[in-house]
């Protein structure tokens, strides 16, 4: 369970001989591993994931150079890293 809240951890911009070809955002969010805790709500609910291991969910995308189009980076969908 996430938190809402994400963050932009990193830009990069991605060349080919000089020209810009994409950017690649890496962004993250405060999270709970639920699967081994028992939680109680939503989003709003935090409290009730007490007991719950906390961390991040971190993934990456690459956003196109006019910010019209994007995918995800397919070495680096959403993975929980425990803090």
């Amino acid at each position: 369970q996430a938190d809402g809240q994400t963050t932009l951890d990193q830009v990069e911009e991605l060349k080919i001989e000089g020209q810009l070809i994409a950017y690649k955002l890496t962004y993250s969010e405060r999270a709970w591993e639920t699967s081994l805790c028992e939680s109680h709500g939503q989003r709003a609910a935090n409290a009730s994931l007490e007991g719950c291991t906390e961390g991040r969910i971190h993934e990456s995308s690459f956003v196109s150079p006019d910010l019209k189009s994007w995918v995800r980076d397919p070495e680096n969908f959403a993975d929980f890293e425990e803090n």
